[in-house]
């Protein structure tokens, strides 16, 4: 679903980055101002291209230690803030941002520009801002794949907030977040894998839930 993994360029996250994204927080509506603190040289280290080759997608490289801080339950595990208009000085046009927000926070953002000091926020359009929401047909198709799970197993796992992951190896369907944008998943026979983005890795952990 996203690019979460394989490495490739790293960008900084510096004192550009943190002035532009909080800028977006402040002109977005008051319902997503909670998304200002986290943005943070100690919280975001980095981030890089979207391993799936979406164009101008990028994903953020995260402060494991700091991910419980700012994880909520009261929003969609996964969403994306789309269409947030701002004018590009060099480019002259307007650029439309999007933000990917998982567990409550931010995971990673499209932009067709990287050159955050020529964004002119005081010509920002929100006139077509939307939310992309996502159903919850993962969720389905790892039911049919793992089958029946020992309740005690079923406990300590994510599976109510599943999504897919497609990479080179194949598709993977979440069911644990280990932090940091690292998953234990199963394929679609439902050996259980642990997908780590850094370095990128792609670990057999167990035949089956049941057997972990």
């Amino acid at each position: 679903m996203f690019g979460l993994f394989k490495k490739k360029n790293d960008f900084q996250f510096g004192d550009d980055e943190v002035e532009f994204f909080r800028n977006i927080i402040k002109i977005l509506p008051q319902r997503y101002s909670y998304l200002e603190s986290q943005i943070t040289k100690e919280f975001i280290l980095k981030f890089k291209p979207n391993q799936l080759g979406y164009k101008y997608s990028y994903t953020f490289v995260l402060n494991a230690n700091l991910e419980n801080k700012f994880l909520r339950k009261d929003v969609p595990q996964y969403y994306i803030i789309k269409n947030i208009g701002i004018w590009e000085n060099v480019l002259n046009i307007m650029i439309y941002i999007e933000l990917d927000i998982i567990t409550g926070y931010i995971g990673g953002f499209k932009s067709e520009s990287l050159d955050f000091k020529n964004f002119d926020f005081s010509r920002s359009d929100l006139s077509k801002l939307t939310e992309k929401h996502f159903s919850n047909q993962d969720r389905e198709e790892l039911l049919k794949i793992i089958g029946e799970v020992d309740k005690q197993k079923e406990s300590k796992l994510d599976i109510e907030d599943t999504f897919k992951i497609e990479i080179p190896e194949g598709d993977f369907y979440t069911i644990k977040n280990l932090g940091d944008g690292n998953y234990l998943a199963v394929d679609k026979q439902g050996v259980v894998y642990e997908l780590l983005h850094d370095p990128y890795s792609v670990l057999k952990k167990a035949d089956s839930i049941n057997s972990l």
